[in-house]
């Protein structure tokens, strides 16, 4: 890099000692970023072999970083959606709807056991919930309801206005 006159002019006033400080100190720093240096390729050279495996697991296919070419991450046979169909789907793409039982501790499986004898009203429902002991971090939990006895039509039948009942 080309000095301007200024700069050279204020060396040339430091004594030999100061110099010889300045150069030391300059040392130091070039020897600390030479180590971060030669960490940080160690590093590049971990993640370069932990892309090679993941490379020889897909028989040899490279890993696409780019999204949006009709494959999640790149990955072969993920494919990814819009978001209109996602909400089509009924949620973030979990198979909720797929007819089966409801996983145990879910909000889902605490309303199917409640509805399986009575009829309620979403409010009904929430405060029965909040007598069995369920315990939920939602902000809303009558929405949280509202949404699950909805979506999940193979799990609950709508009885009435705004009244649901287990299948």
């Amino acid at each position: 890099m080309a000095r301007s006159k200024k700069a050279a002019a204020g060396l040339s006033k430091l004594s030999l000692e100061d110099l010889k400080v300045a150069m030391l100190r300059s040392r130091k720093k070039m020897n600390a970023l030479i180590k971060t240096r030669d960490s940080m390729e160690q590093k590049l050279a971990q993640l370069n072999s932990q892309i090679a495996e993941f490379e020889a697991l897909f028989s040899g296919q490279s890993i696409a970083t780019r999204r949006g070419r009709g494959t999640a991450g790149g990955l072969p046979g993920i494919r990814h959606t819009a978001r209109g169909s996602r909400a089509r789907r009924g949620g973030r793409g979990r198979s909720a709807s797929a007819g089966g039982p409801p996983a145990p501790g879910t909000l889902a499986a605490a309303l199917h056991e409640l509805l399986k004898t009575q009829t309620l009203r979403v409010r009904d429902a929430v405060n029965a919930l909040k007598e069995s002991g369920y315990k939920s971090k939602a902000k809303n939990l009558r929405t949280m309801v509202n949404l699950v006895l909805s979506k999940n039509k193979h799990l609950f039948r709508k009885k009435g206005r705004g009244k649901y009942a287990s299948i």
